[in-house]
């Protein structure tokens, strides 16, 4: 079988290719073709290094205009590199090696973008999955052109893959189409165990927030302006801040402008995810879109509690109170409201995530890479 698999990420990697690498290994390693179409980005990632030493193929789309560009610098060449893109179809390699089943991994309407896929797709005749890691909640701005882009490739779905039955029921209501069909899967978790780790005994309350560095996506400026308020500048309270993205430097400089900025650390991308929970004792995710994501259940998984806003399938692994705390809606007032509420409840932290790891080991799926094959192998009987 000769798989391909298109990536949308304008980043070296993400927790949004997690699922497809872990499919891509295991079909490897059956023998089975991989190839991979990415956007070419600066800073290629090297998660790749393994699936290159056990055969993938790559497929580089030179399709991407670096930000910081002016605008008018930005604009021209983006014009140029769609010129280019219709005389010289960014896919046109990819799909000259006869894929037998083609994967999108992307945003639940991301493929509103791809002006120049669904055209060589047809002509393929290969199988095609669709997968949809997230989408936004409030109603978004969607021309009719877009709406009819994205319902076409899911007419043209075999299987469309879904992070969370929240985000397939979202995505239905938004484009007015029947997603029923639709399937939830679960992202391979990125550490060598699940057992629980000891909770750690800190005097200082030690708060994490893990993921990209971008504000519209993760909302970590939420949580910033709830733990500025006087009564939090009262306690004793670190946030260790773990990840990299496009909004560093303006959450860095928000910290002193809310005067939180000794209590703040930024370390990086950590690779090793059960370091992080050897040390820190509670999880903030104050996103404001998302399918599921991996740092929530890691941090489950390691048995740490969490405080997390009402998108996506958060309230499919975290009951209030159990597992940890669902704010109620999208704003600074009710995220302090729910880190209040955590807060007298820190004599029950480590219960708390005890009862977290129960749950996350019953929903996370140990071999999701196999789980993936299979389905593809069902795919294009």
């Amino acid at each position: 079988m000769k798989i391909a698999v298109i990536s949308m990420i304008r980043d070296g990697w993400g927790g949004s290719e997690e699922w497809w690498a872990s499919m891509a290994r295991y079909a490897l390693s059956k023998g089975d073709q991989v190839a991979h179409s990415y956007i070419a980005v600066v800073n290629q990632s090297d998660r790749k290094d393994e699936l290159r030493r056990m055969g993938l193929r790559e497929f580089p789309r030179n399709t991407l205009v670096q930000p910081g560009l002016p605008i008018p610098l930005r604009w021209w060449k983006k014009i140029k590199l769609f010129i280019l893109s219709v005389f010289n179809n960014p896919y046109t390699t990819l799909f000259e090696w006869k894929p037998d089943v083609v994967i999108y991994n992307g945003t639940c309407y991301s493929v509103a973008e791809e002006h120049f896929l669904f055209r060589p797709l047809q002509r393929s005749g290969a199988a095609f999955i669709y997968i949809g890691h997230y989408c936004e909640e409030q109603l978004i701005p969607m021309s009719y052109v877009a709406k009819q882009r994205i319902k076409r490739f899911y007419q043209r779905a075999s299987i469309i893959f879904i992070t969370s039955k929240r985000n397939i029921l979202v995505a239905s209501k938004q484009l007015g189409v029947d997603l029923s069909s639709a399937k939830s899967f679960r992202n391979p978790i990125n550490m060598p165990s699940s057992d629980i780790l000891p909770f750690p005994k800190d005097e200082v309350a030690q708060f994490a927030m893990v993921g990209n560095l971008r504000v519209l996506h993760k909302g970590q400026d939420l949580a910033l302006r709830a733990l500025s308020s006087p009564a939090w500048l009262k306690r004793e309270w670190r946030l260790n801040i773990y990840g990299a993205g496009s909004d560093e430097q303006m959450l860095r400089a928000m910290t002193f402008e809310l005067g939180i900025d000794k209590r703040v650390v930024f370390h990086g991308v950590s690779q090793n995810i059960r370091d992080i929970w050897s040390s820190n004792q509670i999880l903030l995710m104050p996103s404001r879109m998302e399918g599921m994501p991996l740092a929530v259940v890691e941090a489950m998984l390691c048995g740490r509690p969490t405080v997390l806003t009402d998108v996506g399938g958060h309230r499919e692994w975290v009951s209030c109170g159990t597992e940890g705390w669902v704010v109620k809606e999208l704003t600074v007032a009710s995220y302090r409201e729910a880190l209040e509420a955590a807060w007298e409840a820190r004599g029950s932290w480590e219960l708390i995530g005890v009862n977290a790891h129960k749950k996350a080991i019953s929903l996370y799926d140990p071999e999701p890479g196999q789980t993936f094959y299979l389905a593809l192998k069902e795919a294009i009987k």
